[in-house]
């Protein structure tokens, strides 16, 4: 409907695919992440407003979104724009014909614009406080903070769901993460929203990357010291999968850009399509009963159940960030911090009863409880 681009950027019959994946229509609102070219990063803010003209078939959705360059980090800043493209989106979908203020915006934080770098000042909004969730009395989210409170993160940097990613996944991140560290191909499929899934896609990443400090240590054939996260993907995307793919297997050792990814999606076809990934988690659905823990296969057919030792290591992990949220809350400037939401997994302080996770987690060994039992 309205877009400005810098010169050579190609946006028509592109960016609205992976702006708006399946499934938007059955959600209020959403922040989708995506990248474009391997050389942007883009950030969509979704609308969709209950409206009476029946042209509209009684609701108005409008996605609001931008391109930034990925010349920093895995989306480049680009959610330092998040509360500002919500605000436009809800301001169009009650007036779709303001676009006077996008002209705005565009104007003052296009490529050379004096606002374009690191300093985006914001529209009138109140901070994001917490997401959809479940609640419940404790959990390893309660942990309001993972950066020194002199470190201001924007509110929807994705690095404040870290904890979610914990409550959602449980045990079964260990598994996951030892894929990202051997830079597999991780797919997640999910339902919309996807806001928290690409902020998890984030995260997985970050979580795999290699210290420099190691790099010489590894042999010189080994995999990137980073994984690509692609964010959203759909079925527009499938070309670039393929290729990607034909092109992992002749890549030069030293070419990253071939060297698995991670990735969420909306678009079951892909889910089926097992040739184009090599794990594949499957969140819960909205009509899964409460409680329901991802399923990961790799490959397809094959289920993956966290050890013990990923079981221990959960417990001792979420154990020490209700300590760290136990000070942090104590502390100076607690009542500063933004508190992030609930999810539905755990039921309390103390360690998360076996039953609760009894279908992502080996069972004991019949060695290890016959020497436990004798000891």
């Amino acid at each position: 409907v309205w877009s400005r681009a810098g010169e050579g950027v190609e946006l028509e019959g592109v960016v609205e695919f992976k702006s708006l994946p399946s499934g938007l229509h059955t959600v209020r609102d959403d922040l989708v992440y995506f990248v474009h070219d391997a050389e942007f990063a883009g950030v969509s803010a979704f609308v969709n407003e209950p409206c009476d003209d029946e042209d509209e078939r009684n609701a108005r959705m409008i996605a609001v979104g931008i391109l930034v360059p990925l010349s920093y980090g895995r989306l480049g800043r680009s959610w330092r724009h998040a509360e500002d493209l919500k605000v436009l989106a809800s301001k169009l979908a009650k007036n779709p014909e303001a676009t006077d203020i996008l002209e705005e915006y565009w104007k003052a934080h296009q490529a050379g614009a004096a606002t374009s770098d690191d300093h985006i000042p914001s529209l009138p909004a109140s901070p994001s406080t917490g997401r959809k969730g479940h609640s419940r009395n404790r959990s390893a989210s309660d942990a309001v903070t993972l950066v020194a409170p002199e470190h201001k993160l924007s509110p929807f940097h994705p690095a404040w769901s870290l904890a979610l990613l914990l409550d959602n996944f449980g045990p079964l991140i260990f598994p996951i993460y030892r894929a990202a560290l051997l830079r597999k191909r991780i797919l997640i499929s999910c339902h919309a929203p996807v806001h928290q899934i690409c902020d998890f896609v984030y995260n997985i990443s970050v979580l795999s990357n290699i210290p420099s400090a190691l790099l010489e240590s590894l042999p010189d054939l080994s995999a990137s010291h980073r994984l690509r996260p692609l964010f959203t993907v759909g079925v527009h995307d499938i070309p670039f999968l393929e290729a990607d793919l034909a092109a992992s297997k002749t890549a030069d050792p030293d070419d990253e850009s071939h060297y698995g990814w991670v990735a969420c999606t909306t678009d079951s076809i892909l889910a089926v399509k097992d040739t184009l990934w090599d794990m594949l988690i499957t969140m819960p659905g909205p009509d899964s009963p409460e409680g329901a823990w991802p399923t990961v296969e790799c490959p397809k057919g094959s289920p993956v159940r966290a050890t013990q030792r990923d079981l221990r290591r959960f417990h001792a992990l979420r154990d020490g960030l209700i300590n760290l949220a136990a000070v942090a809350a104590s502390g100076p400037g607690a009542a500063e911090r933004p508190e992030t939401s609930h999810s539905q997994h755990g039921q309390s302080a103390e360690a998360t009863p076996n039953e609760a996770v009894e279908g992502i987690v080996e069972p004991p060994s019949w060695a290890s409880l016959a020497y436990s039992g004798f000891m």
